[in-house]
């Protein structure tokens, strides 16, 4: 895949700036270019949470809860970061309580934690494609 996540961003204050499609994590040698793409969206501010997820692509099905809503870009590739490092088993426990817990927004995906003696560690909760 090459990518933990890839979003469609664009401005909820202004659709008709466009989308930009982002893979995450971005490389710390790109991170100023990525920047730069942004601005004319008038999106990437580093603290506002201003930019819209038109779509979403990842492994962790659960993260497509984040469709829809306002996310700032830091927190979303340090979100990609973190997931980035995870083994199976992380990966799994992360994708399975996320989805029992009901996450739905940036902040608790990237706070989120479980348990690390949780049977949900050892197997994990199917999560449905839809119905969020």
């Amino acid at each position: 895949m090459g990518y933990v996540l890839k979003a469609v961003l664009s401005s909820a204050q202004h659709p008709e700036y466009g989308q930009i499609t982002v893979p995450f994590p971005i490389p710390d040698e790109k991170y100023d270019r990525m920047i730069e793409l942004l601005e004319p969206l008038e999106i990437g501010d580093a603290l506002r949470q201003d930019c819209r997820v038109d779509e979403l692509d990842s492994f962790y099905t659960v993260l497509n809860r984040l469709v829809g809503s306002l996310v700032n870009f830091d927190e979303l590739d340090y979100l990609a970061k973190r997931l980035d490092s995870f083994d199976d088993g992380e990966a799994a426990q992360f994708q399975g309580m996320a989805c029992k817990l009901g996450v739905s927004n940036i902040k608790d995906f990237i706070n989120h934690r479980a348990p690390p003696d949780s049977q949900e560690a050892h197997h994990p909760i199917p999560c449905p494609q839809s119905g969020f």
